[in-house]
């Protein structure tokens, strides 16, 4: 085999493994339970050459959560969780990354149950970085301690994904779910209280505040 035909097979292989995906997206995003042969038949590849790329359905499954946990940390790192106030963060990190993480919020969900333990693992880089804003929101007295950080990460999910089935069942808009989504968030993770108190405090001027932050020292 010559270096052109390798180079070729590559791209080919590439490509296949590509339309596979892209069609097991489509599909399984409108039908779950849909199996390989469907999503042979969409990416227009044979049975055959799905199974070499990925042997069974879990394994496709797992590709596409994969992929789907790069983008929200792509998201979320972009919009950079480790600067300012943990809830003005969270506001920030909720505007960047709430669409892709909602947008194949019925497949992630499907994905979730058939994976199990698999699942979670996958997505551990996207709890890692909310768990560590949610600690960072505690020291600062931004974010409520009074439940578990796994259920607050329950919440943002269940709620992430409600403006999602919202936008993509045509009730809202992107922006009208964003607006709803945004306080609602903020509320469940208790800175809406906290952000209320640092707007009483800054309004009150400067001794008031000197006053609140010697009080807090003692």
């Amino acid at each position: 085999m010559t270096t052109a035909d390798a180079s070729r097979r590559r791209s080919d292989a590439t490509r296949n493994r590509e339309a596979i995906l892209s069609a097991g997206l489509d599909v399984l995003s409108r039908t779950p339970e849909a199996g390989l042969t469907e999503i042979a038949r969409r990416s227009g590849v044979t049975r055959t050459t799905v199974y070499a790329h990925f042997p069974t359905r879990e394994d496709l499954l797992a590709e596409l959560l994969r992929r789907a946990v790069d983008q929200a940390v792509h998201d979320i790192d972009h919009s950079d969780p480790t600067r300012d106030p943990a809830d003005v963060a969270l506001q920030r990190l909720l505007a960047a990354s709430w669409q892709s993480v909602a947008r194949h919020a019925q497949l992630t969900e499907a994905i979730g149950r058939i994976l199990g333990e698999r699942a979670a693992e996958l997505h551990a880089p996207v709890a890692q970085r909310l768990s560590a804003l949610v600690d960072r929101g505690r020291q600062e007295g931004a974010f409520r301690d009074d439940v578990p950080t796994r259920w607050l990460l329950t919440v943002y999910f269940a709620l992430v994904h409600a403006a999602g089935r919202e936008v993509s069942s045509g009730i809202s808009t992107a922006d009208e779910a964003e607006r709803s989504l945004i306080p609602t968030v903020l509320s469940a993770f208790g800175a809406t209280a906290h952000q209320d108190r640092r707007r009483h405090i800054l309004s009150a001027g400067p001794t008031a505040a000197g006053d609140r932050e010697r009080s807090s020292a003692e």
